[in-house]
């Protein structure tokens, strides 16, 4: 299956290591502990919160994404070792009910080694 799949890849020139960059290592981590407000953050976007945050996570090491509908969702602290919990973390509490929602904060680790996630307006 592999290699018939690389082989179809190959022939669509989809398989160069140069087209598709490596995405940098994020720790997976059994401690996975995150808290979150009260408050849905609205996401109105075709992707859903979760899809946004992991974009942010893995290929860009955090920062903010923004939606047409001037909403905006930031990452900052420690992507390395909160990365692929706050990653599941979103996937777990993010629903859809027309829009998209997610809790508008979430901070995934402990101390001083914290991940944070906001959403809210550009306004």
């Amino acid at each position: 299956m592999y290699s018939s799949t690389l082989t179809l890849l190959s022939a669509l020139g989809l398989a160069s290591a140069a087209a598709v960059p490596k995405a940098p290592e994020i720790s997976k981590r059994a401690d996975c502990v995150c808290n979150r407000n009260d408050d849905a953050g609205r996401w109105t976007d075709s992707e859903s919160p979760a899809y946004r945050l992991q974009t942010l996570i893995v290929q860009d090491g955090g920062g903010c994404a923004y939606t047409d509908a001037s909403q905006k969702m930031c990452v900052s602290g420690d992507v390395h070792n909160w990365g692929e919990c706050a990653i599941q973390y979103a996937q777990e509490q993010q629903s859809q009910h027309g829009d998209w929602f997610l809790w508008s904060s979430i901070s995934c680790g402990g101390g001083s080694d914290v991940l944070t996630i906001t959403i809210g307006t550009t306004n």
